[in-house]
């Protein structure tokens, strides 16, 4: 199972939320909502609304750049897995969210390429260019 595509394992399929921009823990739960797609309901939380959402579906919630809203995305995230069984989150942060159920997967950091100069590529590209290799187009460079 662990080699299945993503589309097998989770069928209602997988909803990435980027809480990057969001500075006020208050609107995590109305930025997933957002990003599944969901109208607000005047009777309903938005926490209230995911969950009675994503209740009898098996999907995965990446929940991306939590680190500076730790808190609000550790009770959104129990609160949605203790409601909604067959949901996975995937939370990515430089901290962990500290749930009971969480599971910890350190991501080395990701080298530095070489330092690329405009001179370096222009050299392919200019000679598609020159060839004809980019669609069709011709000129110099």
């Amino acid at each position: 199972m662990a080699d299945a595509p993503a589309d097998r394992l989770y069928a209602d399929s997988v909803t990435w939320c980027d809480l990057a921009a969001v500075t006020d823990p208050a609107y995590v739960p109305a930025r997933l909502v957002t990003a599944l797609g969901l109208a607000e309901r005047a009777n309903l939380s938005a926490t209230d609304l995911i969950a009675e959402a994503l209740q009898s579906q098996n999907r995965l919630v990446v929940l991306d750049n939590c680190e500076h809203l730790l808190a609000a995305c550790a009770t959104l995230s129990e609160t949605v897995l203790t409601k909604c069984p067959r949901v996975t989150i995937l939370a990515t942060s430089t901290q962990p969210l500290g749930l009971a159920q969480e599971h910890l997967y350190s991501v080395p950091p990701l080298a530095v390429p070489e330092k690329v100069t405009v001179s370096s590529t222009m050299g392919w590209a200019g000679e598609n260019v020159k060839s004809g290799a980019m669609g069709g187009a011709t000129g110099t460079v």
